[in-house]
Order: structure tokens, then sequence, then C-alpha cells
């Protein structure tokens, strides 16, 4: 049996990676008691789509194992020295370029890993929503996210995360990942503040860059 090629990988990746989207969730109040089926269904929901998008992960491992590894790096991320004081509500806003990465072919696909430390001072809505960038454009092998859900606010401690992405159609050259954050809002008037990543108390956040082609 033939092996995949780097253009099929490359397709296959696209069609394994479009990851399902969380669906409607419970909104509350606050100062109201919230009902824990109600909670328990959030969570569920959450639950459900980490699931289906880590076995999309997983498929898409297998696939990009077809092809060959044409380089890699380990970046040191700089700390966030001003956090995003605006507020943030429905729309991504960006926090700031983490670092970047030349690739060396056209048709070569990225895998890029943050591993580290993320926060919000003030969650003001139903939860707040990191997400990876290259070149200030978001994945369109499916989304490179995590989320800090109400309740979650504060910087100490901070909280760890690790968010993995699938980065095609990118032209050889240097390109920069940046972090962005929005608020997923019940419809409150004050939105979230003072999105940060690598925080005060962390010291060891990095990004695992790895260029996958045809040799």
């Amino acid at each position: 049996m033939k092996g995949i090629t780097g253009t099929a990988a490359v397709l296959l990746l696209v069609n394994v990676l479009q990851a399902g989207e969380v669906g409607p969730m419970n909104t509350f109040v606050a100062n109201t008691p919230a009902v824990a089926d109600e909670v328990n269904a959030n969570f569920g929901e959450h639950t459900t789509q980490i699931n289906d998008n880590n076995s999309r992960i997983s498929a898409n491992t297998a696939a990009i194992a077809a092809t060959g590894l044409l380089g890699w790096s380990t970046l040191a991320v700089p700390r966030t020295t001003s956090p995003l004081t605006g507020t943030f509500v429905g729309e991504f806003v960006k926090i700031g370029d983490m670092g970047s990465y030349v690739k060396q072919q056209d048709a070569s696909v990225l895998e890029i890993q943050y591993s580290g430390r993320i926060c919000v001072g003030v969650i003001a809505d139903d939860q707040v929503v990191f997400e990876l960038r290259v070149d200030d454009t978001p994945s369109s092998a499916g989304p490179a996210r995590t989320m800090l859900q109400y309740g979650e606010e504060g910087c100490l401690p901070s909280h760890p995360a690790t968010i993995t992405g699938i980065f095609d159609g990118l032209s050889a050259g240097s390109h920069t990942v940046s972090m962005w954050v929005r608020a997923e809002s019940s419809g409150m008037a004050v939105g979230s503040t003072n999105a940060l990543y690598n925080p005060a108390d962390s010291s060891a956040d990095h990004l695992v860059i790895k260029e996958f082609g045809t040799p």
C-alpha cells in the first residue's frame, strides 16, 4: 500500500480538523442561584466538544506522521508586560505576539503548541476563549483554542494551558504566532478585562513549532 503523499495529507488534515463548535449554553444571572442540572449541562457540552476535538487531533497526528518532519523549533514565550486592560466581549482581540518561525516550504503544514499559563483578571461573561493565530489569522483546519469559565478569574495563581493548532496554506518564509482572546457573553453590559498569557507567576511558557511536508 502506498503512503500518503504530502498533498493528500494536507487535504486529509483539513477534512479531519473541522472541529465541533460548542452548542447553545445555559446562561446565568448575577446574584441568582445556579441550577445544578444547568451547570452540569454546560460542562457536559464542553466535554463533548473537547473529546471530539481530541479524536480529530489524534486522527491528524496519524496523517502528518505519513509525511516528513522538515523542521522544528522551541521558542521561549516572552512574558506579557502589559495586560489587555480594555474590555472585550464577542469579538477576538489581540493580546500580543509570541514568537516567529521561518517556514521552509509553501505546501508544508505547521503544528504549533503553546504550553504555559493564562489568566483573566475579571471574567464578567460565561467564559473567555483564548486562541492561537499565525500572522493574526486563525487556523482554517479547526480552532486552536482553550477557555476559562466564569468563576476562574484572577491571576494569582494563573491557570495552566496547552493549545495545539494546525496551520496550512502558509507560504515559505517567516510567520508570527500570536495570542487572541474573546468573551462569550450572555448579554451582560460589562465585558471581561485583563487577559494575560505567561503572567507574573510563570516563567517557562514556550511554543513548540513543527513543520511537516514532503522531504
